[in-house]
């Protein structure tokens, strides 16, 4: 059985490895898409390009954390060197996918944070470049909003993860 175990969590390396090679290169082209839809108004390849960046993050969170999953699954699901009902072990499980919906949602807010800072970017040189005034002074508060908004991410993280760690 842990023969079995082991292999399949070799292959399950490999695909996540193939998984996350794919989607990063998607999110990096999704994120080119974006920046240059922010950059030229275009709100609709905006909102498209940010929810499939969205979409991206969550499923790179979901093959980053399926072997640490699986591994507490099968901890519970084999009852071989474990009680099945041991509160370590369901701890262990609830703790895993505490972390997994963490890193999925605050993802999910990175990628808007960063695509909206690309956005602003592109904006504020095309407004530089035809010598928009407005747009410039637009793009510095956009951009004082996203150093905030960024900062305030970054915070996220770090509180979401001593909320797990206190109650786990």
């Amino acid at each position: 059985m842990d023969a079995l175990f082991e292999q399949s969590a070799e292959m399950a390396r490999v695909i996540t490895t193939g998984i996350s090679i794919a989607f990063g290169v998607g999110f990096l082209i999704n994120l080119s898409r974006a920046q240059l839809a922010r950059g030229t108004g275009d709100s609709l390849g905006y909102s498209r390009a940010l929810q499939q960046g969205i979409g991206m993050v969550i499923l790179l969170a979901l093959s980053a954390n399926v072997e640490l999953i699986a591994a507490a699954l099968y901890t519970i699901g084999s009852g071989i060197d474990v009680d099945p009902s041991s509160s370590a072990v369901l701890t262990g499980v609830w703790e895993q996918l505490a972390k997994f919906f963490a890193s999925t949602i605050l993802g999910g807010v990175g990628v808007f944070t960063t695509v909206s800072a690309m956005g602003a970017g592109m904006a504020g040189h095309i407004s530089s470049i035809v010598g928009s005034p407005s747009g410039i002074s637009s793009t510095i508060s956009n951009g004082i909003v996203l150093i905030g908004g960024g900062i305030l991410t970054m915070m996220s993280v770090v509180v979401a993860n001593s909320i797990i760690a206190t109650v786990f």
